[in-house]
């Protein structure tokens, strides 16, 4: 029943979405490029997938346009439990998760999609450029410089980074759930700095 009043309130929010942007951003998280070698960066994946299970619910409870939303590349280990306003919970759909990616893009036109980096050499600029985002590893330059680079070379997919935001706005991305947000604003505002408003707005 909670799963079902979940899905219910997504479909209310995507009818208006898909209207006003023509379809839902279709994003996905690869968490093959994750390291969970030592014992620090298995807390961090802990908390990656904390963050992940925020924006699960958020994509469905949040003021933010949602968006198509799949993960690739995590462990069946890794559990994704998400609660809902009223404190229930409820295990996230098998649609939830992409087969992966080397697969899934044997199926589709890899110029129309982009992985983002933090260490790329260009910044996004036209959303409706591309069909399909994935989003890798935020902490490149702290952890392995270059991860997600590296991982989009071997997809051969375009990569960029995110704009910055006015100079009178905070531009750190922390986490996942902050990047896919500002993409959405992003696609339905059509233009970045109002995105970061607001994203800053919703903060």
């Amino acid at each position: 029943a909670i799963q079902g009043e979940a899905t219910r309130k997504f479909e209310s929010k995507k009818s208006k979405t898909v209207s006003e942007q023509g379809g839902l951003l279709h994003v996905i998280i690869d968490g093959n490029v994750l390291e969970r070698n030592t014992e620090q960066e298995q807390e961090q994946q802990q908390q990656h997938i904390n963050d992940i299970s925020r924006l699960l619910l958020l994509n469905v409870y949040g003021s933010a346009p949602p968006v198509h939303l799949q993960l690739s590349g995590y462990n069946r280990t890794d559990r994704f439990d998400v609660s809902d306003p009223h404190g229930h919970v409820f295990l996230s759909s098998p649609a939830l998760f992409a087969p992966p990616l080397e697969e899934l893009l044997r199926t589709v036109n890899r110029s129309r999609v982009l992985y983002l980096s933090p260490d790329a050499d260009v910044e996004v600029k036209e959303m409706r450029d591309f069909d399909l985002f994935i989003i890798g590893g935020l902490t490149d330059r702290q952890r392995h410089a270059g991860a997600s680079m590296a991982r989009a070379r071997c997809l051969n997919v375009t990569t960029a980074k995110l704009p910055p935001a006015p100079s009178s706005l905070p531009s750190q991305v922390r986490t996942v759930t902050h990047v896919v947000n500002l993409m959405a604003w992003a696609a339905k505002l059509g233009d970045w700095s109002s995105a970061w408003r607001q994203q800053r707005d919703e903060r």
